[in-house]
């Protein structure tokens, strides 16, 4: 049977300016809000290791996706602009290793995350100045002192964030590390496809024939030169929308963000800061490819700068899959910036095993179906563990495909779980408590989970195609009406 299940998930930030307990990492949190330069309020926070505070912290500057401070980031936005947000899976495992390093880890919401409509959209400057002001409210409120050292760690389009905050502070941080190149230009005009610092990395990880590697390289250029010909509201009206080479641009893209990342080049703020400087890169990036990275020090090599430490991962991607980079980031500091060689430690082993155990866990339950395999179905429900910090959608069809192989009661924790204040999922996991009730003969129980399923509905349905059913407003409705009905769906 050929089952689809078409999931937005939606999450709301929630300002604070206490301490809190963080299940996902069982550290101390510090939430506040940094005003910025023109006005706006962003979330951040700042994950604290076990124990006493750290001496050392990175401030950790996100990717170009929006995202929160908390991990989350939103590739696309619903009709109230309300971002639908998946978790992403390297800043979570940041987290994870280096504040179990004993470093404590800052970061904050990216503006297009916060406020996904607001024209002008934001550009590298605006996103700096962010960070610059966050970093004056960690000073004045004696969070960052004399005695903390402070290190940017900027991930893909946070490593050319990084290099713009060089260019504003005043006083410079302890070291920065870009994971990934700084910086994503390349000179159309008087160069060609063979020189393209993308065409070896996808004739290696993508067979790409020359024909191939030309056509891409010729829509990129033909990209570069229109952005720099048209305003924002040309960008944001037509361009955005018309596909010109078979594909678009997301509705948070920020036209002054995409039009200088062809043109800027990190050498003169990384030059001028003076600071340590570790460039860390996958092998096989192509994203930044590894190519790209190396030109960057290249270029600070041949400029005199001694303060940089280059080192390319082996067979690593653009989303730091492996946990490598944890380690070298460590021993570099640790060393006093002469060192990336590192040893897996105890800690870390046991941050491998958890992170290899969810990964075969989601592998195996991926391929189960929603109907006709109870034995794994029960056996994955087991594994779960609540301290995995899955998402919202992964219990919401654990949920189902428990419900699909007779596991009621089961599924009705994973539909509990499922169940996240401010998830756009949240009102499908509310209506399936109802089913529950209703199996169950509380009807009263029922009818008040619909009624709040209809409160957070998020403005459009989940399709469930394996039961012929659609999760709609008149759905809810109508399980207000009469009791959900599981004979109509073969369900015992």
């Amino acid at each position: 049977m050929k089952q689809k299940l078409l999931i937005l998930i939606l999450a709301f930030f929630i300002l604070s300016a206490s301490w809190a307990q963080t299940p996902s990492f069982s550290k101390d949190t510090l939430r506040f809000s940094v005003n910025t330069f023109d006005g706006l309020n962003l979330p951040a926070q700042i994950i604290f290791p076990p124990g006493e505070k750290s001496k050392n912290m990175l401030l950790f500057i996100n990717g170009s996706t929006p995202y929160d401070e908390k991990g989350n980031m939103a590739a696309m936005f619903n009709p109230e602009g309300k971002p639908a947000i998946q978790k992403q899976d390297f800043y979570f495992r940041f987290l994870d290793f280096m504040s179990a390093k004993g470093y404590g880890v800052v970061s904050m919401a990216k503006r297009s995350f916060a406020y996904p409509s607001k024209l002008p959209r934001p550009s590298l400057d605006d996103l700096a100045l962010d960070i610059v002001f966050l970093i004056r409210q960690l000073k004045n409120q004696n969070i960052l002192t004399p005695e903390n050292d402070l290190y940017l760690v900027g991930y893909s389009e946070g490593s050319v964030v990084v290099s713009k905050v060089l260019g504003l502070l005043k006083e410079q941080p302890a070291g920065c590390i870009l994971l990934g190149s700084g910086s994503d230009a390349f000179d159309y005009q008087n160069s060609t496809w063979e020189e393209w610092h993308k065409t070896d990395i996808y004739r290696k990880l993508k067979s790409w024939t020359d024909e191939q590697i030309e056509k891409e390289y010729n829509q990129w250029k033909d990209i570069v030169f229109n952005l720099r010909q048209m305003d924002e509201k040309t960008f944001e009206n037509e361009y955005k929308n018309n596909r010109p080479h078979g594909f678009g641009f997301a509705s948070w893209e920020s036209f002054y963000i995409d039009k200088e990342m062809s043109l800027y080049y990190p050498e003169a703020n990384i030059l001028d800061a003076n600071i340590p400087l570790l460039i860390c890169i996958g092998e096989n990036d192509t994203a930044m490819p590894e190519k790209r990275a190396a030109k960057t020090y290249r270029n600070l090599v041949q400029k005199g700068f001694e303060k940089a430490t280059y080192k390319v991962i082996p067979e690593e991607v653009h989303q730091y899959h492996k946990f490598d980079v944890f380690g070298i980031i460590d021993s570099w500091i640790s060393s006093n910036f002469s060192s990336t060689h590192f040893e897996i430690n105890t800690n870390d082993e046991q941050l491998i095993n958890k992170y290899q155990q969810i990964q075969a866990w989601k592998n195996k339950f991926g391929k189960l179906p929603y109907l006709g395999n109870q034995e794994e179905a029960k056996i994955l429900f087991e594994q779960a563990n609540p301290d995995w910090s899955l998402e919202p959608h992964d219990w919401f069809s654990l949920g189902l495909k428990l419900i699909g192989n007779g596991y009621i009661s089961e599924s009705q924790v994973a539909f509990s779980r499922a169940a996240v204040e401010g998830s756009m999922i949240e009102s499908a996991a509310l209506v399936w408590l109802g089913h529950l009730n209703d199996l169950n003969g509380n009807r009263k129980q029922a009818i008040n989970h619909y009624r709040k399923a209809l409160q957070c509905y998020p403005g459009f349905p989940v399709q469930h195609s394996h039961l012929n059913i659609s999760l709609s407003k008149e759905w809810i409705e109508s399980r207000i009406e009469l009791p959900f009905n599981p004979e109509k769906l073969n369900l015992q």
